[in-house]
């Protein structure tokens, strides 16, 4: 990759995020990292003038997307998923919420806890109605010794 698109791609991951105070760093994260991969995968496409488009094209809808998945879940939705984790280590434990700030409704459900490497954790499956779709999303996360639950390294 020649260095113009590489640092074309680079300002277009600072630009998505310059004057959007509002955002969190999260969102900020999410729209760069967007950008960059939609621009990245803009070199692959077009040829000439074209390529140019492309990047644009990629680095604006991949920016979009990193934005939304970013802003899906909040803080507030991470504390409301594991509310009850660290109390019923030998149940699955489900809940369900509507955040008030986005009006997503969520509902998770994690498994009874094991023990990995000294620390408790539990696979869960959370779901969340966006736009009338149903979004899931699965993993493993394990409870630090801060008390917070986190993905494992």
């Amino acid at each position: 990759m020649n260095w113009r698109i590489m640092s074309f791609m680079i300002i277009t991951a600072m630009l998505s995020s310059i004057g959007c105070e509002s955002m969190t760093t999260k969102q900020k994260i999410g729209t760069g990292v967007g950008a960059v991969a939609g621009a990245a995968l803009g070199t692959q496409l077009g040829g000439g003038s074209g390529k140019t488009a492309a990047i644009l094209l990629g680095g604006t809808l991949g920016g979009v997307v990193g934005y939304s998945l970013a802003s899906m879940m909040e803080n507030s939705d991470v504390t409301q998923m594991t509310e009850g984790w660290d109390t019923e280590l030998d149940k699955s434990v489900h809940s369900q919420w509507v955040n008030e700030n986005t009006q997503i409704a969520y509902e998770s459900t994690a498994s009874s806890a094991w023990i990995v490497e000294g620390n408790w954790c539990r696979n869960y499956q959370t779901s969340a109605i966006i736009d009338g779709k149903k979004e899931t999303i699965e993993g493993i996360a394990c409870l630090g010794d801060d008390g917070i639950w986190r993905k494992p390294k």
